[in-house]
């Protein structure tokens, strides 16, 4: 009896992420498309310079660190094969109206090598804030929007 039990919570296990993740695949890789732009067609304001605020995909630190002297940014390392990297970015997506300026970078878990060792990230669905230098400001794993809210660091105003 146990045995059909696992079987079923297996069977669940795989094709759950699979039918809830809402993503589409693609052709080449099979994995699901993790790159979202803010819902006015891209993070880029009328002067070529990026708004603050909303998801970006990482393509370089230089690029973050340039958002990040102007508003919060995060560098999320997430996964395409991981099921709550995806549930993240759909929360995130659906929610960018209330970052309230805060960029989000997704960043690729596994192809981002040496961006995981300079900020010590161990396991995909973490969060790093960065500040204008590139320092860590904070760090934590887990969560949507709600933590990310809770956890952003602003800059006090004296």
């Amino acid at each position: 009896m146990k045995l059909i039990h696992l079987v079923i919570v297996f069977g669940l296990i795989v094709a759950f992420p699979a039918v809830s993740s809402g993503t589409e695949e693609t052709e080449e890789t099979g994995s699901p498309d993790m790159s979202m732009e803010s819902p006015a067609g891209g993070p880029e304001s009328s002067t070529g310079e990026m708004a603050a605020g909303g998801i970006v995909t990482y393509t370089n630190l230089d690029d973050a660190r340039t958002q990040a002297e102007r508003a919060p940014v995060l560098l999320f390392f997430n996964a395409s094969w991981c099921p709550t990297c995806r549930a993240a970015v759909a929360d995130i997506a659906s929610r960018q109206a209330e970052l309230d300026g805060i960029t989000v970078f997704l960043v690729d878990y596994d192809r981002e090598r040496e961006l995981k060792r300079r900020y010590g990230v161990s396991s995909q669905h973490t969060y790093v804030q960065i500040d204008a230098s590139g320092e860590a400001v904070t760090l934590w794993n887990g969560g949507g929007i709600d933590l990310i809210l809770y956890n952003v660091v602003r800059e006090q105003r004296s």
